[in-house]
């Protein structure tokens, strides 16, 4: 059996492993309690850009596809709005999650580690590990 630590091959040596998951399943699989889920058909981050105040990006070198997570700020209906969103592009489809706080300290404190919980668990579905940091420190995020 080919396991991690006897493995000789090289990873340009394996056959390429294809997903094929819904946007569904992906947010059954990887969300921490989200408030909402959509698949836009642009980048929803990209799209607000005037709005983030930070984003971290991460890529498949091989595959081009992405994860990234950000901060938006901005006001509707009259109330300022902290949204945290997590976004997998995987060619020209997007996968979002999305946070939204309430201000409170509390609050933003669990819904900062739950979107980076999520993130590094999207992160996996594109062979990318992000690293427990995210977690532990998310401050500089």
């Amino acid at each position: 059996m080919n396991t991690a630590r006897n493995n000789t091959q090289t990873p340009l040596d394996h056959p390429v492993v294809v997903l094929s998951l819904t946007p569904s399943e992906i947010f059954d699989a990887c969300g921490v309690g989200f408030e909402t889920g959509f698949a836009p058909e642009k980048s929803h981050v990209s799209e607000n850009e005037e709005s983030v105040v930070w984003r971290h990006d991460v890529a498949h070198e091989r595959t081009g596809n992405s994860c990234r997570i950000a901060a938006l700020e901005y006001e509707q209906d009259g109330e300022d709005v902290t949204e945290y969103v997590v976004e997998l592009e995987v060619g020209d489809v997007y996968v979002d999650f999305s946070w939204r706080t309430d201000g409170s300290d509390a609050d933003m404190e669990h819904v900062k580690k739950s979107a980076h919980r999520t993130f590094m668990k999207v992160c996996t579905l594109i062979g990318v590990n992000v690293g427990y940091h995210l977690v532990t420190n998310p401050s500089p995020y």
